[in-house]
């Protein structure tokens, strides 16, 4: 596996890069007001329907959060972009013996208060899919993670009205539920319910 070397200069750097790109590309993005506890670990598990989901959470955690940040990638697309490992990147290779080094290394991460950014469906998808599904990597992770590692759901959404830019959402909301079942179930009911208030802008 490639495993995640976080470099402090590179990150401000890029942050910096990126934010300014997303000025291009964004006519808005609406930041979640919640924060995770400073001295918390967390599992964010998030839907994915573009190439944008993991930098904004990147952004996010550098320009407001200020947290330690971790995301999980699959290996054949982190192997063509090694520098975001030096963000915090990390690789996962689906069907493959590595997977299990994959997942006890996000394990140790969520030891100490950093933040680890997973994708459940493993794939790209429509944003208003639903229901969402927990891939078994996942369901294994939720399975062993450490007391003191809090799960949260994020729900990200896209959308383009008189302008050639884009609007953003991005909604987050921490979950009771602790087995994969009532996590899968609690993080759908979540999702939908950030697709319902989409759905409102445009009434």
């Amino acid at each position: 596996m490639i495993t995640a070397q976080p470099k402090r200069g590179v990150q401000v750097l890029l942050s910096g890069m990126l934010q300014l790109l997303a000025i291009f590309f964004f006519t808005s993005i609406h930041w979640p007001t919640q924060q995770p506890h400073p001295q918390r670990p967390v599992l964010f598990i998030g839907n994915h329907q573009s190439w944008w989901d993991g930098i904004l959470v990147f952004i996010l955690h550098q320009k407001i959060w200020k947290r330690p940040f971790f995301a999980m990638m699959l290996f054949p697309e982190l192997k063509k972009r090694r520098f975001l490992r030096f963000i915090g990147a990390f690789s996962i290779r689906k069907n493959h013996k590595s997977i299990l080094e994959s997942l006890h290394y996000s394990l140790e991460l969520l030891e100490k208060p950093n933040s680890v950014l997973v994708f459940p469906q493993g794939r790209l998808e429509s944003q208003f899919v639903s229901p969402l599904h927990l891939e078994k990597g996942i369901q294994y992770l939720i399975k062993h993670l450490p007391t003191q590692a809090e799960i949260w759901a994020l729900s990200i959404h896209y959308s383009m009205t008189d302008s050639i830019r884009a609007q953003c959402h991005i909604y987050v909301q921490p979950l009771a539920a602790r087995t994969p079942q009532e996590v899968e179930a609690e993080w759908n009911a979540f999702h939908q319910s950030c697709i319902e208030l989409q759905k409102q802008q445009w009434i």
